[in-house]
């Protein structure tokens, strides 16, 4: 239930920061490449955070897990 939460959590606020540049732009933005972590940091615990098929796989010790890349929302 803890996986299923964080995956919605977690589109939910990729959605919303494409939003804004998407709607400035008027095209979709890719927030993540389904690869690798390029524009996330991630905090204590990154062995919590491993790539599977193409999705962030989340099992592991209470970790954090933050989007810094060139996207940022807009108001």
């Amino acid at each position: 239930m803890k996986s299923a939460t964080f995956y919605l959590v977690f589109a939910l606020l990729l959605s919303l920061s494409a939003k804004g540049l998407a709607q400035e732009t008027g095209e979709w933005v890719s927030l993540f490449n389904g690869k690798n972590f390029d524009g996330r940091q991630v905090g204590e615990n990154a062995a919590t955070f491993t790539m599977d098929d193409g999705a962030i796989k989340v099992a592991g010790d209470i970790a954090h897990l933050f989007y810094v890349g060139d996207v940022a929302l807009l108001h």
